[in-house]
């Protein structure tokens, strides 16, 4: 009876044992607090003073929660997470932690990741970071080096830039040096940015396996959204380029370089733009009030933005065009197989420039317009294709709402034409017109 004993306090002792947690295994966090001390030991009630310091010590799992304030630093990631155990940057309320960057130093970024993995950013402000100097290139959070799993979310990155009529400036930067994969942009909102010869948001070389979703810019002074290829960013040739990934209902708005000084008045930026990127679904976005609506090239020579579906989205109102496909002339750039579908193309070519709603340029192999509906503004285009080239496209089933008392209005192989019928037998187009008031 004893030894029965004996034996059935051992299984629940080591029931109960295994039913407690282990210290060591429990979730880590630090809280960050602007009245804190960095030699604290980062509890809730004696947490670290900057987040600088939280960086440095957070290790896998760790979760690193910010209390409401100011932070003048900036911050550079020491440690990576793992799949089960990421590390976690976030304010402990939304809208309530900003960080500002210091009046001075050398460092670009207000946060840098780089040759970090499994990290996650959400809920923080970053704003009021400018440069007067060329040489110098603000930008909110940047990802670099061999970094992976990184996921960027509910950020409210605004009013920073560069100052310098010859500048450069991002919002968010993942440069790909290294290769770099796994990055999810979510739900963030880039305003207000005074971007140079730059973009707001960009992903740039080697870059694979990335999701930009549900995402709010406006107000920008030069291109919202861009994928890009070609810049020489990785020393691999074969990989320098931002692929294989998805832009999801976001929303983008007043991308406008007419009074950025690097460009003198013109209005040259897009919503969203592939540079030279490849296998890119671009799909159920809204992009109004921007000089380009999408934009899909390359700016380099012999070079193509490639296996680009662009469908389902709202392109209205922008200044120049809606969507434009392919190099800007002939000395560039331009695409391959790309499909345009299910798009709404309406009120675009605000300035007058007969650019339409669709612009063709140079370049073009293997285009698909298919299943579109087109929306004229008063006395404007439809359909922009300038240049003298014979180009490989098809056109299927679009529907082209004109205005009532409008003439038809398209250019084809640079020539203008004013007959829908005319148009039909030159594109082999499918669709038809519909009359609207």
């Amino acid at each position: 009876m004893k030894n029965w004993m004996i034996v059935i306090c051992i299984v629940l002792a080591g029931v109960i044992w295994g039913t407690i947690p282990n210290q060591a295994e429990a979730k880590k966090e630090l809280f960050v607090s602007p009245s804190g001390s960095d030699n604290s030991k980062g509890t809730k009630n004696k947490p670290l003073k900057t987040i600088s310091k939280a960086a440095k010590i957070a290790k896998k799992g760790t979760v690193v929660t910010i209390k409401k304030g100011t932070y003048p630093e900036h911050i550079v990631l020491k440690n990576s997470g793992t799949k089960k155990e990421p590390i976690i940057f976030q304010a402990e309320k939304p809208n309530t932690v900003k960080i500002t960057g210091k009046k001075k130093g050398n460092q670009e970024q207000l946060i840098l990741i780089n040759n970090k993995q499994y990290i996650q950013i959400k809920n923080i402000e970053l704003t009021n970071f400018w440069t007067k100097k060329e040489d110098f290139t603000p930008i909110a959070i940047m990802v670099t080096g061999k970094s992976s799993h990184i996921r960027i979310e509910k950020t409210y990155i605004h009013d920073l830039g560069t100052k310098h009529k010859n500048g450069n400036a991002h919002g968010i930067a993942v440069y790909g040096n290294k290769p770099i994969k796994d990055i999810t942009l979510v739900k963030n909102k880039l305003a207000h940015l005074k971007l140079g010869y730059s973009e707001a948001m960009v992903l740039n070389g080697d870059v694979s396996t990335f999701k930009i979703t549900d995402n709010i810019l406006t107000k920008n002074d030069n291109i919202g959204i861009d994928i890009i290829g070609g810049e020489g960013v990785s020393a691999s040739k074969k990989t320098d380029k931002a692929r294989n990934g998805s832009i999801l209902r976001n929303n983008v708005s007043y991308q406008s370089s007419k009074h950025n000084p690097a460009y003198k008045g013109e209005q040259a930026a897009g919503g969203i733009y592939i540079d030279g990127g490849e296998n890119v679904l671009i799909k159920g976005n809204t992009s109004h009030n921007n000089d380009i609506g999408i934009e899909v090239a390359s700016e380099h020579k012999n070079k193509v933005a490639k296996d680009i579906r662009v469908l389902n989205n709202t392109v209205r109102q922008n200044n120049y065009t809606g969507i434009a496909v392919g190099g800007y002339d002939s000395s560039v750039g331009g695409i391959k197989n790309v499909v345009i579908s299910g798009n709404i193309l309406a009120d675009n070519d605000k300035i007058g420039q007969e650019a339409g709603q669709l612009l063709i340029q140079s370049h073009i192999t293997q285009l698909k317009v298919t299943n579109n509906k087109l929306y004229n503004k008063k006395a404007g285009f439809f359909i922009s294709q300038g240049e003298k080239e014979k180009i490989k496209a098809v056109l299927s089933g679009n529907k082209y709402y004109l205005r009532t008392g409008d003439k038809f209005l398209s250019t084809w192989q640079g020539k203008r034409i004013t007959s829908f019928s005319k148009f039909k037998k030159l594109t082999a187009e499918t669709g038809k017109i519909i009359k609207r008031k």
